[in-house]
């Protein structure tokens, strides 16, 4: 008696275990088989669409350090096949890339910012390819470049002085035709133009000097100036 009832539990635990093996597989089994799939729809931006930006944050390079983040607005509804993909007012966020300060000799800086992503209405942050357009200075390789230069400038003081000799010897023309009979136009004019000669050499040569120990301008974008990004990739946004 004692020996069947060990050998009945004995069947009934190998039953068991075998039962817990099989429901196991089939557990497995239908985990392997079950897929999770994402509804997610999203609607495309073309390459090369036109993106018009406000920047909100100020930007420059006498104060921005190198990776300061910024941030711009959309200022007209994206809508491509008659749907509307970004509503004016989404953001965009972007970063400050390089700045190269400005020095003697007039020499202005120079800095390269970039767009890194727009931000959704519904929270999403997507990745942004893009080239800016639109900005003054700005390089066909994306550096902004404030100008200056030693020798621009010398261009510049010589059309000052040009321009101080011509109306030294013009008030000089003025006021001999002024005193009458024409005698007096032949003293003053000559004298005007020699001091225009003087007074606009002095101005020449006094600011070239002061170029040489000027340093150059800046790079400034402020808040509420405007400008253009072109897509260079296409871009999915996420509608929900």
């Amino acid at each position: 008696m004692k020996k069947f009832l060990i050998t009945t539990l004995a069947a009934l635990l190998f039953v068991n275990i075998n039962n817990g093996i099989a429901m196991g597989q089939n557990i497995q089994d239908l985990s392997s088989q079950s897929v999770i799939k994402a509804n997610i729809q999203s609607q495309r931006i073309p390459i090369g669409t036109k993106i018009k930006l406000r920047m909100e944050n100020p930007v420059n390079s006498q104060n921005s350090a190198l990776g300061d983040s910024f941030i711009c607005t959309i200022m007209e509804d994206i809508i491509v096949n008659d749907e509307l993909i970004l509503p004016a007012g989404s953001i965009i966020r972007g970063k400050v890339e390089n700045i190269k300060k400005n020095a003697l000799f007039c020499i202005g800086a120079e800095m390269t910012i970039s767009l890194e992503h727009i931000v959704t209405p519904v929270g999403r942050q997507v990745p942004l390819k893009a080239r800016l357009t639109g900005i003054n200075g700005l390089t066909d390789e994306g550096v902004i470049r404030a100008g200056g230069g030693y020798f621009n400038q010398l261009e510049k003081n010589m059309d000052r002085s040009s321009d101080v000799f011509h109306r030294i010897t013009n008030a000089g023309l003025e006021y001999g035709q002024s005193i009458g009979n024409g005698f007096p136009v032949v003293i003053t004019a000559p004298a005007a133009a020699v001091g225009g000669i003087f007074v606009g050499g002095g101005t020449f040569v006094t600011k070239s000097v002061m170029a040489l120990f000027k340093k150059g301008p800046n790079v400034k974008i402020h808040p509420g100036d405007t400008f253009e990004l072109i897509t260079t990739e296409t871009l999915d946004i996420p509608s929900h």
